[in-house]
């Protein structure tokens, strides 16, 4: 899949006593699923911190003083397996977090985190 993406926002939030749960859910997911587009399983595997095992998977984070993860960033190119990497730790996402995102073709999509899921979602435009 050669579909080139940016990031146009986000609200995002994982509290710092849910990371290492979070960091044992991506793992246990990359086992099962070990051609993760754009991921080093290996250096995946390796990670100490969700932090790292996250940027590995293309995605930057940025923790308050208190350890809490709040806010995510985009640092790749192409769509990889990004929704299915969020399902796997959906359930320590504050429901109610989104990452809104703009393709290269100006499809708008956001992936949404409620009830311990990640659902991908297209915005409705009106004109007046």
């Amino acid at each position: 899949m050669g579909y080139y993406m940016n990031q146009k926002g986000s609200q995002f939030y994982i509290s710092s006593t849910d990371k290492e749960d979070a960091l044992t859910a991506l793992k246990d997911f990359a086992k099962t699923h070990n051609q993760l587009m754009w991921v080093d399983n290996d250096i995946l595997m390796a990670a100490t911190t969700l932090k790292d095992a996250l940027q590995e998977c293309r995605w930057n984070v940025e923790e308050d003083d208190r350890g809490n993860i709040v806010d995510i960033y985009f640092d790749g190119e192409k769509i990889g397996n990004d929704e299915l990497i969020f399902n796997s730790i959906a359930k320590y996402i504050r429901s109610d977090s989104y990452i809104q995102m703009l393709g290269e073709d100006g499809c708008m999509w956001r992936w949404v985190f409620y009830r311990a899921r990640c659902k991908q979602i297209y915005p409705t435009v009106e004109w007046e």
